[in-house]
């Protein structure tokens, strides 16, 4: 069966599922086996298991993420259209958000709806360790991506995580942009007008001039061993999938 297709593949998004154990500690944990499960439905069914609903979380990332984009130097690249899939193991794919090919960085925008989310990353971003263990999601999904572009004739050997959160100074502009013909709708127009209509105090925001700033860029060296992990984990996987 020839993949190309989101569905029927294991995706950087939600690779950090294989990553966890059992209560022994050598065995896949209970994430690792529903989603490889869920990956093996849909590779049967030829469709995504669940119908993709977009949360409020979600359109709010996916409607800042062109505007972060948009604040940062030129040598960033948007390729998160395109999605990666290995060129060997047919069943690992991921859509990484930016690539800077001349510092060698792929990096990923994150945009929380949630303001103690924003700074529970940022706090946890000051030590790899603790990133890796409070956001395996996150810290996963950059080593997933790192690998895919590589396969795909890109040397990366740095990822960056973006967050960001809106001052308050910039609410009137994203509720403008919010029903503008510059941003992009995914299923229904009107999707991101909700935001146009929410009043200022429903939104999140920073206080101008305040501790946080609003975009923030924390780089770091891709650990080499973690890669080779990560490619076995999904071997391994890959082959309980096809099984």
């Amino acid at each position: 069966m020839e993949i190309n297709n989101r569905f029927g593949t294991f995706s950087s998004s939600s690779i950090w599922k294989l990553m966890t154990k059992d209560r022994t500690g050598t065995g896949n944990g209970a994430p690792a086996k529903k989603y490889i499960k869920q990956v093996q439905y849909e590779l049967n069914l030829g469709r995504p298991l669940n119908k993709e609903v977009d949360s409020i979380e979600i359109l709010w990332g996916k409607m800042n993420e062109l505007r972060v984009f948009q604040k940062l130097s030129m040598e960033y690249s948007l390729i998160s259209k395109n999605r990666l899939f290995h060129p060997e193991i047919k069943y690992w794919s991921g859509a990484p958000d930016l690539i800077n090919k001349n510092e060698m960085v792929v990096g990923d925008i994150k945009c929380p709806y949630s303001i103690e989310m924003f700074c529970d990353k940022l706090k946890a971003l000051a030590n790899i360790k603790t990133y890796k263990e409070e956001f395996p999601e996150d810290y996963w999904q950059h080593i997933s991506n790192s690998i895919l572009l590589e396969k795909n004739g890109c040397e990366i050997k740095y990822f960056e995580a973006i967050i960001y959160m809106p001052y308050l100074s910039e609410i009137e502009e994203i509720k403008q942009y919010a029903v503008s013909d510059e941003i992009e709708y995914s299923n229904f127009k009107n999707e991101y007008t909700r935001f146009y209509y929410a009043k200022v105090e429903e939104l999140p925001y920073l206080l101008d001039g305040g501790h946080y700033r609003n975009i923030n860029i924390i780089r770091w060296e891709i650990n080499p061993a973690d890669k080779n992990l990560l490619t076995e984990k999904i071997i391994k996987a890959g082959e309980l999938l096809l099984k």
